[in-house]
Protein backbone atom coordinates (compact mmCIF):
# COMPACT_ATOMS: atom_id res chain seq x y z
CA UNK A 1 0.00 0.00 0.00
CA UNK A 2 2.55 2.24 1.00
CA UNK A 3 4.60 1.41 -2.25
CA UNK A 4 1.46 2.43 -4.64
CA UNK A 5 1.44 5.55 -2.67
CA UNK A 6 4.61 6.38 -3.64
CA UNK A 7 4.27 5.44 -7.01
CA UNK A 8 1.30 7.88 -7.41
CA UNK A 9 3.36 10.44 -5.74
CA UNK A 10 6.30 10.15 -8.04
CA UNK A 11 4.08 9.70 -10.88
CA UNK A 12 2.23 13.35 -10.08
CA UNK A 13 5.53 14.73 -9.46
CA UNK A 14 6.90 13.63 -12.45
CA UNK A 15 3.95 14.57 -14.48
CA UNK A 16 3.81 18.42 -12.59
CA UNK A 17 7.53 18.84 -13.75
CA UNK A 18 6.82 17.60 -17.39
CA UNK A 19 3.51 20.54 -17.59
CA UNK A 20 5.90 22.86 -16.19
CA UNK A 21 7.94 22.37 -19.08
CA UNK A 22 5.63 22.57 -21.62
CA UNK A 23 4.14 25.67 -19.86
CA UNK A 24 7.84 27.47 -20.58
CA UNK A 25 8.27 26.15 -23.50
CA UNK A 26 4.79 27.86 -24.94
CA UNK A 27 5.78 31.24 -22.79
CA UNK A 28 9.27 30.95 -25.05
CA UNK A 29 7.65 30.82 -28.56
CA UNK A 30 5.36 33.61 -27.25
CA UNK A 31 8.06 35.62 -25.98
CA UNK A 32 9.52 35.46 -29.69
CA UNK A 33 6.85 36.24 -31.25
CA UNK A 34 5.88 39.37 -28.65
CA UNK A 35 9.44 40.70 -28.61
CA UNK A 36 10.90 40.10 -31.83
CA UNK A 37 8.95 39.30 -34.56
CA UNK A 38 8.35 42.10 -36.93
CA UNK A 39 5.37 40.43 -37.92
CA UNK A 40 3.65 38.48 -35.54
CA UNK A 41 0.50 36.44 -35.67
CA UNK A 42 -2.99 38.14 -35.81
CA UNK A 43 -3.60 37.12 -32.33
CA UNK A 44 -0.85 38.28 -30.78
CA UNK A 45 -0.04 41.91 -32.87
CA UNK A 46 -1.83 43.66 -29.93
CA UNK A 47 0.65 42.54 -27.34
CA UNK A 48 3.16 43.42 -29.17
CA UNK A 49 6.10 45.58 -27.80
CA UNK A 50 6.66 47.94 -30.59
CA UNK A 51 10.22 49.22 -30.25
CA UNK A 52 12.31 46.32 -29.16
CA UNK A 53 16.05 46.08 -28.47
CA UNK A 54 15.25 42.32 -29.71
CA UNK A 55 13.42 43.04 -32.98
CA UNK A 56 16.63 44.41 -34.61
CA UNK A 57 17.83 40.18 -34.24
CA UNK A 58 15.08 38.40 -35.66
CA UNK A 59 17.63 35.85 -37.31
CA UNK A 60 18.90 34.55 -33.58
CA UNK A 61 15.68 33.67 -32.80
CA UNK A 62 13.86 32.45 -36.16
CA UNK A 63 13.35 28.84 -35.76
CA UNK A 64 12.52 28.88 -31.57
CA UNK A 65 8.93 29.37 -31.98
CA UNK A 66 9.30 25.64 -34.16
CA UNK A 67 11.19 24.24 -31.79
CA UNK A 68 9.31 25.47 -28.91
CA UNK A 69 5.62 24.98 -29.51
CA UNK A 70 6.63 21.20 -30.90
CA UNK A 71 8.11 20.72 -27.37
CA UNK A 72 5.11 22.15 -25.45
CA UNK A 73 1.99 20.48 -27.74
CA UNK A 74 4.02 17.41 -27.81
CA UNK A 75 4.20 17.44 -24.21
CA UNK A 76 0.38 18.55 -23.51
CA UNK A 77 -0.61 15.74 -25.56
CA UNK A 78 1.39 13.29 -24.69
CA UNK A 79 1.12 13.92 -20.71
CA UNK A 80 -2.48 13.64 -20.95
CA UNK A 81 -2.80 10.57 -22.71
CA UNK A 82 -4.40 7.18 -21.11
CA UNK A 83 -0.67 5.50 -21.02
CA UNK A 84 2.16 6.50 -21.60
CA UNK A 85 2.99 4.54 -25.04
CA UNK A 86 -0.02 6.38 -25.86
CA UNK A 87 1.69 9.81 -25.20
CA UNK A 88 4.64 8.63 -27.47
CA UNK A 89 2.15 8.03 -30.06
CA UNK A 90 0.28 11.20 -29.85
CA UNK A 91 3.46 13.10 -29.42
CA UNK A 92 4.68 11.33 -32.38
CA UNK A 93 1.71 12.23 -34.35
CA UNK A 94 1.22 15.70 -33.20
CA UNK A 95 5.25 16.50 -34.79
CA UNK A 96 4.33 14.58 -38.15
CA UNK A 97 1.66 16.80 -38.24
CA UNK A 98 3.99 19.72 -37.77
CA UNK A 99 6.41 18.76 -39.74
CA UNK A 100 3.49 18.48 -42.39
CA UNK A 101 2.79 22.26 -41.83
CA UNK A 102 6.38 23.45 -42.50
CA UNK A 103 6.38 21.43 -45.74
CA UNK A 104 3.21 23.36 -46.74
CA UNK A 105 4.96 26.54 -46.43
CA UNK A 106 6.63 25.74 -49.59
CA UNK A 107 5.91 28.02 -52.28
CA UNK A 108 5.14 25.35 -54.88
CA UNK A 109 2.51 23.67 -52.06
CA UNK A 110 1.51 26.90 -50.73
CA UNK A 111 0.42 28.43 -53.27
CA UNK A 112 -2.06 26.32 -54.87
CA UNK A 113 -3.60 25.31 -51.17
CA UNK A 114 -4.07 28.95 -50.77
CA UNK A 115 -5.96 29.16 -53.96
CA UNK A 116 -7.68 26.39 -53.34
CA UNK A 117 -8.46 27.58 -49.18
CA UNK A 118 -9.80 30.60 -50.81
CA UNK A 119 -12.31 28.83 -52.73
CA UNK A 120 -13.29 26.90 -49.76
CA UNK A 121 -13.13 28.11 -46.35
CA UNK A 122 -15.51 31.16 -45.76
CA UNK A 123 -14.25 34.41 -45.28
CA UNK A 124 -13.57 34.05 -41.58
CA UNK A 125 -12.25 30.50 -41.74
CA UNK A 126 -9.56 32.46 -44.72
CA UNK A 127 -8.65 35.24 -42.40
CA UNK A 128 -7.83 32.65 -39.35
CA UNK A 129 -5.49 30.27 -41.79
CA UNK A 130 -5.15 31.04 -44.81
CA UNK A 131 -2.29 33.77 -43.76
CA UNK A 132 -0.27 30.86 -42.89
CA UNK A 133 0.47 29.72 -46.50
CA UNK A 134 -0.20 33.31 -48.33
CA UNK A 135 2.64 34.78 -45.67
CA UNK A 136 4.40 31.87 -44.36
CA UNK A 137 7.80 31.35 -45.71
CA UNK A 138 9.59 27.84 -45.86
CA UNK A 139 13.19 27.83 -43.93
CA UNK A 140 14.55 24.05 -43.58
CA UNK A 141 15.95 25.43 -40.44
CA UNK A 142 12.11 25.31 -39.09
CA UNK A 143 11.93 22.07 -40.05
CA UNK A 144 14.98 20.98 -38.41
CA UNK A 145 13.89 22.94 -35.36
CA UNK A 146 10.50 21.06 -34.72
CA UNK A 147 11.95 17.60 -34.94
CA UNK A 148 14.55 18.71 -31.99
CA UNK A 149 11.59 20.07 -30.19
CA UNK A 150 9.16 16.90 -30.86
CA UNK A 151 12.69 14.86 -30.06
CA UNK A 152 12.77 16.49 -26.95
CA UNK A 153 9.48 16.09 -25.81
CA UNK A 154 9.35 12.16 -26.86
CA UNK A 155 12.82 12.33 -24.52
CA UNK A 156 11.13 13.43 -21.74
CA UNK A 157 8.17 11.79 -21.87
CA UNK A 158 9.83 8.99 -21.56
CA UNK A 159 11.73 9.48 -18.75
CA UNK A 160 10.63 7.94 -15.33
CA UNK A 161 12.17 9.49 -12.39
CA UNK A 162 10.65 5.77 -10.25
CA UNK A 163 13.32 4.26 -13.18
CA UNK A 164 16.09 5.84 -11.34
CA UNK A 165 15.59 5.67 -7.90
CA UNK A 166 14.74 1.69 -8.52
CA UNK A 167 18.17 1.38 -10.38
CA UNK A 168 20.33 3.29 -7.64
CA UNK A 169 18.89 1.00 -5.09
CA UNK A 170 20.18 -2.20 -6.58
Amino acid sequence: MVLLRELRMTENKSMAWKISVACLALAAALAVYVLVRVNPPGLLAPFQVTSSLLGTRPGVFGSAPALFYTLSIGLFIGVFASTPSAGQLHCLVWVAVALCLEVTQASFIATPLAAWLAETLPATGRELVGAYWTRGTFDPFDLLATAVGGAIALAILNYRPGEDIDAAQS
